[in-house]
């Protein structure tokens, strides 16, 4: 007596589903101002992340100090509980295209004075003082840079792929992860530390020319705009501190 086949319908589906996943996962690189902003995200993320394993480098080699260099790599995320919020409401009161490329210009110049500084072309010597104000600062550029980004990410593909293109944008940001310290690390021992900023600089100043040609539909915000600046802060404010999901976001 012959055994029934089995029955196979459930795995092919499976196997369906799964392909269409990844299809729907990669698809959004056809469109041209997803695909500018996912290069833009690999080139500030990697200088990013540069930055960071020379900033602890540096302040470990200014100061001898385990508990300094964490506290100057601490105070790079202080920022983010009030510049998030308020990037949040320049976003929806602005266009989040020209918000991103002020951003830019921003962070690229202050790399580019911080590079100066520890090259020696501003005739002083870096101490843990300057460490302090150029993380802050920096952190408060980032802090402002990552919301608008995000934003502008999902508004550049339709609706049904914005799952994708999200998830390749983090992808993009845990490459960088690992190749970004790799890098600083290894120019660290061969060139010095100031070629990191000047490198970080650089990079942000690539993202301001990628970022440029974008021409992303924005949606009107004109009930947001009816509302001042601090109201609408309040508002965001209060919502991510009653939400425990975005309150563990920011934090």
């Amino acid at each position: 007596m012959n055994e029934p086949a089995p029955d196979t319908s459930l795995a092919n589906e499976v196997v369906r589903r799964s392909q269409l996943s990844n299809v729907r996962t990669f698809s959004a690189f056809k469109y041209p101002n997803y695909r500018l902003l996912w290069i833009s995200t690999l080139i500030s993320s990697g200088g990013n992340w540069v930055q960071q394993i020379t900033i602890g480098w540096l302040a470990f080699a200014i100061t001898g100090d385990a508990l300094l260099t964490g506290t100057v790599a601490g105070l790079r995320g202080l920022p983010f509980l009030i510049a998030g919020p308020i990037s949040g409401v320049l976003s929806d009161r602005m266009d989040r295209r020209r918000l991103m490329l002020i951003t830019q210009l921003y962070l690229a110049l202050l790399g580019l004075i911080f590079a100066s500084l520890v090259a020696g072309l501003l005739g002083t010597e870096v101490t843990v003082r300057h460490l302090y104000i150029f993380t802050f600062m920096f952190g408060a550029g980032w802090a402002m840079n990552n919301p608008t980004r995000q934003t502008l990410v999902a508004n550049s593909v339709p609706r049904e792929e914005m799952m994708g293109a999200i998830a390749m944008n983090s992808a993009a940001f845990q490459i960088t992860r690992i190749i970004g310290p790799t890098i600083g690390g290894v120019l660290i021992a061969t060139v010095g530390p100031a070629t990191n900023f000047f490198i970080q600089a650089g990079a942000f100043v690539g993202v301001f020319l990628l970022v440029l040609p974008l021409r992303i539909p924005q949606e009107n915000f004109s009930a947001s705009q009816g509302q001042s600046f601090m109201t609408n802060f309040r508002e965001g404010v209060t919502y991510a501190v009653k939400t425990p999901l975005i309150l563990a976001l920011i934090l």
